[in-house]
């Protein structure tokens, strides 16, 4: 029996080449229940088209399968994970050079203020000047 229902609804709203991909997906990972297996040939047999996207699905998941064995994937995989998971140096060069500008503007206004008023200079005030 199929893990997963064939839900005739879903299958109505989806277009010929979705529909194939499902079945394709849903016949090689399960084993169709006899309902399944009646749902997939009534849909096969209701358009030139559904056949034409089904064989067309049906090859590509066998030309997947034929040109990359498990140990392959397992290789690719490996080497995506090491080169995504080590960090990059100059990111956290950046991160601290930036921290650093902000702490140095944020020291400079905070003593140019306490400055300027320890020795009695006011900030300049236009509505005065004129």
């Amino acid at each position: 029996m199929s893990k997963r229902r064939v839900n005739p609804a879903e299958l109505a709203a989806m277009t010929a080449a979705e529909a194939a991909s499902f079945w394709v997906v849903h016949r090689d990972r399960d084993a169709p229940s006899p309902d399944d297996d009646r749902a997939f040939r009534s849909w096969l047999g209701t358009s030139i088209q559904n056949r034409t996207a089904y064989d067309r699905a049906e090859g590509i998941w066998q030309d997947f399968e034929a040109i990359l064995d498990p140990a392959e994937l397992t290789t690719l995989r490996s080497a995506a994970l090491a080169s995504t998971s080590r960090p990059r140096r100059w990111r956290q060069l950046a991160a601290a050079l930036f921290a650093a500008c902000l702490a140095a503007l944020a020291a400079s206004v905070w003593f140019t203020d306490r400055f300027s008023v320890s020795i009695g200079i006011r900030p300049l005030d236009i509505a005065a000047v004129r």
